[in-house]
């Protein structure tokens, strides 16, 4: 949706929509329990009749979860609170996708019958979720993804909710409760025998999309930085910026573990097929990385190495508050090092401007699809151009090499729209160079660097 204007107006009235739902009475499945009696010899009413009251009864809940999906997503692109208490409402779980998406009634009572369980509503498997009283792997092993989708925006709106004063809100789980539910929902995921690992991966980049904006106020982080930078933007809501210190805030811990998360998300997008970029949650995950890249390469990073693979879980129960607290030597000691900016050779190095350059071909690619994709993409391209660095010594020596004219070079550049420099070179040169991630010529940043002389 390409109008700012209609957008912002479908966000505006979306939260109607739970009104409407009330009202029709959709919501009536709450106090609907499991009853149904699936015996073969019943014969009330007619297999075909059977099959289609059921199913509209779950096209029904799925609408429904289906706006709370979707609220959880304008909520991360608004900066503001969820419309819903999303871990308030008891909705009975939807069933397995192979059950749903069953052809004939025949086939349907058969899948129905071999999977017919005692499912917790949502409220229930909440309160699991977050309880330290239950054990992780008690909440069995059949999340599909439709349900992790709804468990993961009901954790959204808690985080969405959270004081980013410190203070604990009342009616809200404390920071380090809701720390727990994610690291325990993370285990979840991953224990479950109805994902594929291609989908799990496609859930895990909501997952740490939501640890990101758990660890920093996310929103105000991207308008603070490109209001800073003087980049116009259209994704994250609100107006309130307070300054920025860029060199002060990549320092701290709740931007490292921003960074865990990001690089997480780099490392997903690269073993992702291309028909699950298509996912509704994609393009919010790869852009809230790549911002994060982009603070830390502004804030005079260009390199940092971040712990390899990491128990997530206890992760999370590290945390942000309490990761000055004596921890035990085998409890991701490197982690919490990493936090306190503790740093050895063995830890993966991280080429922040490389990265970047990722983040923006990926967004570019996906923006055929997603015409969000294309507007958030310009960001971490605009961003992740330092000044200082519009032609880097590689680039100084490729001119050198073909005998090219570093100002001409600048000249083609600023009326150029795509600002991929090896096709300036290429257009001057007649050759094709080759792919040059590093560097990019930026229209803003042709404009306010001085010459570079060869």
């Amino acid at each position: 949706m390409k109008n700012v204007t209609l957008r912002t107006t479908a966000q505006v009235f979306h939260s109607l929509g739970f009104y409407w739902a009330r009202w029709a009475g959709m919501y009536d499945l709450e106090d609907v329990e499991e009853t149904a009696s699936f015996d073969t010899f019943a014969g009330q009413l007619s297999p075909d009749h059977e099959w289609k009251a059921w199913a509209a009864k779950e096209t029904q809940l799925r609408a429904l979860l289906g706006h709370y999906v979707l609220d959880g997503q304008i909520s991360a692109y608004s900066g503001g609170p969820t419309c819903q208490r999303h871990t308030s409402h008891s909705l009975p779980m939807p069933c397995d996708d192979s059950i749903f998406e069953a052809a004939t009634a025949t086939a349907w009572k058969e899948k129905m019958l071999a999977a017919h369980q005692n499912k917790p509503n949502f409220a229930q498997l909440f309160n699991s979720v977050m309880s330290q009283n239950v054990h992780v792997r008690h909440l069995g092993s059949s999340m599909t993804p439709f349900m992790a989708c709804v468990i993961l925006e009901g954790l959204k709106s808690l985080v969405a909710e959270q004081s980013k004063t410190g203070l604990n809100v009342i009616g809200v789980p404390s920071r380090l409760d809701i720390s727990r539910g994610l690291g325990r929902l993370h285990t979840y995921i991953e224990q479950s025998l109805s994902m594929s690992q291609v989908a799990k991966k496609v859930i895990l980049l909501r997952w740490h999309t939501i640890g990101i904006d758990s660890a920093i106020d996310f929103s105000w982080f991207c308008r603070a930085l490109c209001r800073q930078y003087h980049v116009e933007q259209r994704v994250a809501g609100g107006r309130k910026t307070p300054p920025l210190d860029l060199r002060s805030w990549v320092q701290t811990p709740q931007a490292r573990l921003a960074l865990l998360h990001a690089t997480s998300i780099r490392h997903m997008i690269q073993e992702l097929p291309l028909v699950q970029t298509q996912t509704i949650h994609v393009p919010m995950a790869v852009f809230a990385a790549g911002m994060i890249y982009c603070g830390f390469l502004l804030g005079a990073v260009s390199t940092i190495a971040v712990p390899g693979d990491c128990s997530w879980e206890s992760v999370m129960l590290l945390g942000v508050d309490i990761v000055d607290r004596n921890v035990d030597d085998n409890l991701d000691a490197e982690v919490w090092q990493y936090f306190n900016g503790i740093f050895n050779d063995s830890q993966n190095h991280n080429n922040i401007l490389y990265d970047v350059s990722l983040f923006s071909t990926f967004l570019r690619n996906v923006g055929q699809l997603w015409v969000r994709s294309l507007i958030v993409e310009r960001y971490p391209e605009r961003l992740g151009a330092p000044k200082a660095h519009a032609l880097s010594p590689r680039s100084l020596e490729i001119c050198r090499q073909f005998h090219l004219d570093v100002k001409k070079i600048r000249q083609l550049g600023t009326k150029r729209s795509d600002a991929n420099w090896v096709n300036f070179v290429t257009n001057l040169s007649g050759e094709t160079i080759g792919i040059l991630p590093y560097e990019r010529m930026d229209v803003g940043v042709l404009q306010d660097t001085p010459e570079v002389k060869v």
